[in-house]
Order: structure tokens, then C-alpha cells, then sequence
């Protein structure tokens, strides 16, 4: 129209005719739950410039609406287990999220939520994120395979300290230590039998008491 109308000069004339294509928008939860917003026409000549300033505002009412109306809905908590179908919508909801949104909706549906980690970078990037997002952040999971480095180890004793999030550790069974590993399995296990190394410090650790909730 040639005009930026968004500033309320309110005695500006509108030439007559003009028509004001505001937006259009359908919801995508169900075919029949439509929001239709089409063609504004106004033929009075004198319409003013603030008219269209509180109609600018009004279409961004309806934008947000319309942003609303689109985001799928989930029940909080969820019902576990989550069936196929139900997972694929989550996921296609979480793609569009950024990495705290993704947690944050994580909190606020997940019942019994936990976090495995090495205490790599992703790892703590996600403690320290989760740290923000709710007050109780969700407790950790830590496989202690017997071989990790010894800054590892005092990296989890600062997380302790830092963060106040209990941690989980899980230790293959009967062993404290390497020691004590490599008298029930051989010394570097993992280069002779691979697949047996995993099952012991990776898939059979001893049950820890943690808390109810999914596994």
C-alpha cells in the first residue's frame, strides 16, 4: 500500500477501496478445527491510520493464537509405555525444538525422568541445562566401567558438588575395581572378546536402589 501503517499516525487517509489482507490460518490438530481470518475490506474513505495500527495488533493476536492452536498436545505425565504410534508424534513434535526445549518438555512429561552420562561435553552441557530448567533436576546414571580416566572420576565428585544431583553409579558385578575385574575376566578383555567385555561392565551391572520409574 506504500505506507508502513504501523505507526499510529492518526490522520492519515486511506485511499478508498483499499483492502486489507490480514492472514488465513487453519489448525492442524483436526481437519474440521479451522480458524479462518480472510479479506478486510473497508470503502469508507476515511479510515484512519490507527484504525490499521489496532488491526496490525490484531492480526499478531491471532498469529500467536494460531501458533498455539498448531502445537500438538501431550497429557502431563505421560502414560508409560508409549505405543509406537503416540512415540512417532513426540519425536516429530521434539525435532522442531531447540536442546532446552527438548528438556524442558522432557521434565514436564517424562514420569521418573533420569540422565545416563560418561560426564562427556554433551553430557554436562545437558546437566547444566537441566540445572536451570527445574529446581530438581533429574538424577544421573553413571556406568562405571573400571577403566575410566581418574580426572573422569573427580569430574564426577565436582558435578556432585556443583550441581547437588544425586548420581547412580554401576560397577560390573563383584568388582570394585580393575583388580579385582581382571582376576574374574582377564586383562583387556575388551580386545579379546569384545561382545563378553560389553555384557560384564555395560549390559549386567549390579541392580543400584534407584528410585522407581522407567528403564
Amino acid at each position: 500500500m506504500g505506507r508502513d501503517f504501523r505507526t499510529p499516525l492518526s490522520h492519515t487517509r486511506i485511499p478508498p477501496h483499499t483492502i486489507l489482507d490480514l492472514f488465513s490460518i487453519t489448525s492442524s490438530l483436526h481437519p474440521t478445527n479451522t480458524v479462518t481470518l480472510t479479506t478486510y475490506t473497508r470503502n469508507d474513505p476515511t479510515i484512519r491510520a490507527r484504525d490499521i495500527h489496532s488491526l496490525h495488533f490484531l492480526g499478531l493476536a491471532f498469529s500467536s493464537f494460531a501458533l498455539t492452536m498448531t502445537a500438538p498436545q501431550f497429557e502431563k505425565p505421560i502414560t508409560l509405555p508409549i505405543e509406537p504410534e503416540r512415540l512417532e508424534k513426540i519425536n516429530e513434535h521434539l525435532s522442531e525444538l531447540t536442546p532446552e526445549d527438548v528438556l524442558r518438555w522432557a521434565v514436564d512429561h517424562i514420569p521418573g525422568l533420569f540422565q545416563t552420562t560418561a560426564f562427556g561435553l554433551t553430557g554436562l552441557v545437558a546437566i547444566d541445562m537441566l540445572s536451570k530448567i527445574t529446581r530438581k533436576p533429574p538424577p544421573l546414571i553413571f556406568i562405571d566401567t573400571l577403566y575410566h580416566f581418574p580426572e573422569t572420576y573427580e569430574l564426577v565428585e565436582e558435578v556432585k558438588k556443583k550441581y547437588g544431583v544425586p548420581v547412580h553409579m554401576y560397577r560390573p558385578v563383584g568388582c570394585t575395581d580393575v583388580q579385582e575385574f581382571e582376576e574374574r575376566h582377564g586383562k583387556e578383555l575388551w580386545k579379546s572378546d569384545e561382545i563378553a567385555y560389553d555384557y560384564y561392565v555395560k549390559v549386567n551391572p549390579p541392580v543400584d536402589p534407584f528410585p522407581a520409574g522407567p528403564r
